[in-house]
Formats: C-alpha cells, sequence, structure tokens
C-alpha cells in the first residue's frame, strides 16, 4: 500500500513510517496541514493516517477538504482523546475510523490494514447501477434508497444480470441459473421476472437484445 501520514509529532510520525516501510508499504511523511492537502491532492495513495496533535480545528477543516477531495483513499485519525463525543465528531467531519495513541507502530500497522480488509470485502458484496443497490450480503436491493421486494427467482435473475453488467446475458444462461437441468425452448420463465424487474425497478434497468439476451447498462 502507498499511505501518507500527516502528523506534527515528528518522532512518532517518522516511527510509523520505519514500521509501514519494514511491513513493506510505501510511506510519505507530511508535517502540516497546508502541505497535507496539496500532496494528497496530486498523489494517489491508499490510506491516509492524520494526527491529532495538529490543532483541532486544523485537523477538522483538513478532514472536510479531504473527504471533498479524495475518490477511495481511506483516512484514519489518530488521538491522544478518548472522548467519544470527539470520535463522533471527527467521523462526521469524514474520517474511516479513529484509533487511540499510544499506540505502538506494529500494532497501528496491522490495525489500518485489518479495517481496510474489512471495508473492502464489505464494498465488494454491494452492486449499484443506477438508482439500484443490491446488497449481495443482506440479500437486499433498493431503488433510490428505497427497499424493494423481489421474489427469491427475481432476485436470483436480478444478481446474474448485475454480475454481468454490460454483457448480454443469453435467455438460455437466464433460465439455467434459474432452473439449472431444465429446458427454456417451453417456458417464459425468464420473460415473467423479467417483467417483473421491470416493474419494481424500472423499464431501462433491463434492456431486450432481440435475439441474443439481456443486458444490464454500466
Amino acid at each position: 500500500m502507498h499511505i501518507l501520514v500527516i502528523d506534527d509529532d515528528i518522532v512518532f510520525a517518522r516511527a510509523i513510517a520505519g514500521c509501514l516501510r519494514d511491513g513493506g508499504d510505501a510511506c510519505d511523511l507530511i508535517f502540516n496541514a497546508a502541505e497535507a492537502l496539496y500532496r494528497s491532492a496530486t498523489q494517489r495513495y491508499d490510506a491516509i493516517l492524520l494526527g491529532l496533535d495538529l490543532e483541532k480545528s486544523d485537523c477538522l477543516a483538513l478532514l472536510g477538504d479531504l473527504s471533498r477531495a479524495l475518490c477511495d483513499e481511506w483516512v484514519f485519525v489518530l488521538t491522544r482523546s478518548p472522548d467519544p463525543a470527539l470520535r463522533v465528531e471527527l467521523l462526521d467531519a469524514g474520517a474511516d475510523g479513529c484509533l487511540t495513541k499510544p499506540l505502538e507502530p506494529v500494532e497501528l500497522r496491522l490495525r489500518v490494514r485489518a479495517l481496510i480488509r474489512r471495508s473492502t470485502r464489505h464494498a465488494a458484496d454491494i452492486r449499484e447501477t443506477g438508482e439500484v443497490r443490491l446488497d449481495l450480503r443482506a440479500r437486499m436491493v433498493s431503488r433510490a434508497g428505497r427497499p424493494v421486494a423481489l421474489t427469491p427467482s427475481e432476485y436470483e435473475l436480478l444478481c446474474v444480470l448485475v454480475s454481468k453488467r454490460g454483457e448480454v446475458v443469453s435467455r438460455e444462461d437466464a433460465y439455467g441459473q434459474l432452473s439449472p437441468g431444465g429446458s427454456p425452448s417451453r417456458s417464459n420463465v425468464v420473460e415473467v421476472h423479467v417483467a417483473g424487474i421491470r416493474r419494481k425497478l424500472g423499464r431501462e434497468l433491463i434492456e431486450t437484445r432481440r435475439g441474443a439476451g439481456y443486458i444490464v447498462g454500466v
């Protein structure tokens, strides 16, 4: 991973950086908020560690700026305060997690990796296309933030189409997912379920490619 450490506690920041580098990660060090915002805007990082030894107002302002400017980077705040109210304030300002100092650099490295691994695994269970959101772990579907109830067969068919988003899924392949070993030649089960999904989630979600099959756009 490529990690940016922002902390005006120079000794602690250098200890963290050394541990991260020993663990095989690339690491950049910044000791003030102004340079941190410039560096994060011009360089892509996997994670940012932000020390709260910076003035609180600077830290909150920097968090807000980072949350507006960043795309996929994880931002973890390192603070000496055990105050739950402060943690809420930091999370609300855009932090992905808070870790309490003092913290051994090795433990910090392992905790950050675990948090990113867990979050990435959860993100992999989410599929989105337009206003439709499919949560594979919870087996829930929503449209524009509102839960939508699908039948089990409609849900399975939607999973197939969304997992192959941008690709045409033939009627035969779709039927095979719904009724393994069956013959689609005399059944309109796929058409029925496609119609049900369109009625609940919008006609524009699934496009029919005549003579080829169905496709969910990118």
